[in-house]
């Protein structure tokens, strides 16, 4: 089902996309810097252009050459930190949501970050970033045809792994099977890891190869980060569903138990919890 590289092949590619990617990211740094260097200066231009009346003012009652260009100089610099920080505070909560939304099962915080990629197109223009975070947005939302048209186009654009990873996760949801495990052989391609093991758990799974599913999640949490909690937990708890439709109650109680010392309250890993006390005929 899929192509398996070694380990040598794999560093060997995550070496050269990752000098790719530096020159990218360097040059697509460059060109923003310099483009939002022209905008700042357009601006400044035309707020010194129609205020040369308060210039001459100032000039008449003594103010100096370097009094009004260091007035001029601050309001520019005020005018970048306020939008820098109007765009962190945008990206910092868009990922708040996503978070939430996968802890609680609130699909409500889903509609909140749909929201947010809305803010920041209208204020920064429609950017990859936002149209990532739509996608994903939609996809939980079930709105699986609009986030492969918005995957799509990403993948079209640039083709990372997070653009193939949408792209797949909308091609499985809609049942297109054989067009997701394409583009999820091209993610595995670009970078192998535990966010393409858990689909490709996921996969097995939906064709019914349940050893398989458990042996790719089972790679997915040893190739997961020690600092990536959460996710940890997630494939935790879809470890747990594997084996309690094995017909292990027991482990599937013992997997939620240790999502959950992952992160505490954790609605998914709850949720699996009280299915398997179920399958035991354990709930009080």
């Amino acid at each position: 089902l899929f192509r398996v590289m070694n380990q040598g092949e794999w560093i060997e590619q995550m070496e050269a996309q990752t000098r790719l990617l530096s020159i990218l990211l360097s040059g697509i740094a460059s060109i923003s810097l310099l483009v939002g260097g022209i905008g700042i200066m357009n601006i400044m231009l035309v707020s010194v252009t129609e205020r040369t009346r308060e210039i001459g003012i100032r000039k008449a009652i003594g103010a100096k050459r370097e009094s009004i260009l260091g007035q001029f100089l601050l309001e520019s610099i005020v005018m970048c930190s306020v939008g820098g920080l109007i765009g962190i505070a945008l990206g910092l909560g868009s990922v708040a949501f996503v978070a939430k939304a996968r802890r609680t099962l609130d699909a409500g915080y889903y509609k909140l970050a749909e929201k947010t990629a809305d803010a920041m197109d209208a204020r920064f223009g429609a950017g990859a970033a936002a149209r990532l975070l739509r996608g994903h947005a939609l996809h939980n939302l079930h709105r699986f045809a609009a986030a492969e048209v918005a995957a799509q186009a990403l993948v079209a654009e640039r083709g990372l792994a997070v653009d193939l990873a949408l792209l797949s996760d909308a091609l499985v949801e809609q049942g297109k099977l054989a067009e997701g495990i394409e583009a999820l052989q091209r993610m595995v391609n670009l970078k192998p890891g535990a966010e393409a093991w858990s689909r490709i758990a996921h996969v097995r799974w939906l064709k019914g190869d349940l050893a398989g599913a458990t042996a790719a999640m089972r790679d997915a949490e040893r190739a997961n980060g020690p600092q990536e909690t959460e996710a940890g937990a997630w494939m935790t708890v879809r470890l747990a569903g594997f084996a309690l439709q094995a017909g292990d109650a027991t482990g599937a109680l013992a997997l939620a138990e240790s999502a959950l010392r992952r992160v505490p309250d954790y609605a998914p890993a709850l949720l699996a919890r009280g299915r398997a006390l179920v399958a035991m005929d354990k709930l009080v």
